[in-house]
């Protein structure tokens, strides 16, 4: 029998059945999830994160949540400062599994120093995988940054061959500034559900073009994971407003009935009080849509620690 999966994404969430005999409920759901995007002046611990919230009540032993988290320009700045890394900690111990964009750390340190800190709270120990840096191609090479996936290590594993990997993108068709990472998990258990992640932060000056190649890096999946059927695509997509409209993702082969969106076009994952967009997106394989139970939603955790939900402005 399979999983219930619980899937959310930093800022946006979903959930999933993982019985393939429930039909989804592809209604408005109630799980969080989205992106968090802090103007001057900054919060601490949500300044352009993305981070992702499960269904309202606790998820049962047959349940993961799944999570994306855009914290933005992660590096030894951010990293230093407790009060922030606490924060951002917490927030990733809510989930089973959390997909991170935008790691800028040319040193590499950072994701260990979190992963540390992740590990000094109470619970469960958590593992990570880290990719090399993205931007591979020389003109991409000034958005260089690097994503990782966290994960429970009691509830998740890595699934390690074939190993986590970035797409590789042929340089004469360059379509990602920051080519996605990805790797398989399985929950864990007999017969535990198994899925291929996959996560993605586009140039938003090339969005429309970039989630149209997200196709192509889920084919490309399923030859690397062959004997695998179920894949989820999420991340900082910045598919709303001016960066790419409705009209045109309609007309992507990723809008096509091979793929479910779980976040729809109306969706606001930007926090920011100057703009509601659906930035951040979480979109499925119409295979696995299947293991979804249907809840999704925006996590304001940061907004609420630091009380600027309703003003945007978060203290120093």
């Amino acid at each position: 029998m399979r999983r219930t999966l619980v899937i959310g994404l930093a800022l946006l969430a979903m959930a999933c059945t993982g019985s393939r005999d429930v039909e989804p409920d592809r209604g408005t759901g109630t799980t969080a999830g989205g992106e968090v995007v802090c103007e001057e002046p900054r919060c601490p611990e949500c300044d352009g994160g993305q981070e992702s919230v499960a269904p309202p009540a606790e998820p049962t032993p047959a349940t993961i949540r799944i999570a994306t988290f855009n914290i933005k320009d992660f590096g030894p700045t951010k990293a230093g400062r407790e009060e922030v890394m606490d924060q951002l900690a917490s927030i990733v111990r809510e989930y089973d599994l959390v997909a991170i964009q935008e790691i800028s750390d040319a040193r590499n340190r950072v994701p260990q120093l979190f992963l540390d800190h992740i590990n000094q709270m109470d619970g469960p120990d958590y593992a990570m995988s880290i990719s090399p840096r993205s931007g591979v191609h020389p003109d991409d090479r000034r958005s260089a940054e690097q994503y990782g996936f966290y994960w429970n290590t009691e509830r998740i594993e890595l699934v390690a061959s074939p190993e986590p990997s970035l797409f590789p993108e042929p340089e004469d068709n360059n379509r990602f500034d920051r080519e996605p990472w990805l790797a398989r998990f399985q929950v864990v258990g007999d017969d535990g559900f198994s899925f291929v992640l996959a996560t993605v932060h586009t140039d938003p000056n090339a969005a429309a073009a970039a989630i149209g190649a997200l196709h192509h890096v889920v084919g490309w999946a399923r030859e690397r994971w062959a004997d695998e059927d179920d894949f989820i695509v999420l991340g900082d997509f910045n598919a709303g407003c001016d960066y790419a409209e409705p009209n045109e993702l309609a007309g992507l082969e990723l809008s096509s009935t091979d793929y479910f969106w779980i976040v729809p076009h109306t969706a606001d994952t930007n926090f920011t009080p100057r703009s509601a967009c659906a930035y951040d997106r979480i979109v499925t394989g119409s295979n696995t849509a299947i293991e979804w139970t249907g809840a999704w939603g925006v996590d304001d955790e940061a907004y609420r620690v630091r009380g600027c939900r309703t003003t945007g402005r978060c203290g120093r």
